[in-house]
């Protein structure tokens, strides 16, 4: 008899459950965010993750100083021809924004995204089980053949 999906009590382990580790000489709202990450998803984090995390943090930083930008100048700004065009920033800041959510998704970061794993590892556990059946099956038969 199956059961729905189960949630992961553990990640799945590549960097053998160690810490996710800051690199040195990250500017400091790179760093800043990245610690933020990866504190607040060091349960579901391995140490193989830091590249992803990295790249994570400085999407998040970058479109946050975009934002702040932004917030300073306006969404329209003039070009060299006095005519009202996007900021620059807008962009950036949107860029930014839609990296970040892609980087989140893969790392399992949001309600989506961890529901959308946790499929994922149900599925590969339904298959397990599966092929658990199989051989207990195969074992009975050879046993009684």
């Amino acid at each position: 008899m199956k059961s729905g999906p189960q949630a992961p009590s553990v990640p799945l382990l590549v960097g053998g459950r160690q810490p996710v580790v800051v690199p040195s000489g990250l500017p400091e709202d790179v760093a800043a965010e990245f610690v933020a990450l990866a504190e607040g998803c060091a349960s579901i984090l391995d140490a193989a993750d830091g590249p992803m995390v990295l790249a994570a943090a400085t999407m998040l930083a970058r479109a946050k100083a975009a934002g702040r930008v932004v917030a300073a100048e306006g969404v329209l700004t003039l070009n060299r021809f006095e005519a009202s065009v996007e900021n620059p920033a807008v962009k950036v800041e949107r860029d930014s924004w839609a990296s970040f959510r892609q980087f989140a998704e893969q790392l399992g970061i949001g309600p989506a995204s961890r529901a959308r794993l946790a499929g994922l590892v149900g599925e590969q556990r339904e298959a397990v089980e599966e092929m658990d059946e199989l051989a207990e099956m195969r074992d009975r038969k050879a046993s009684a053949g």
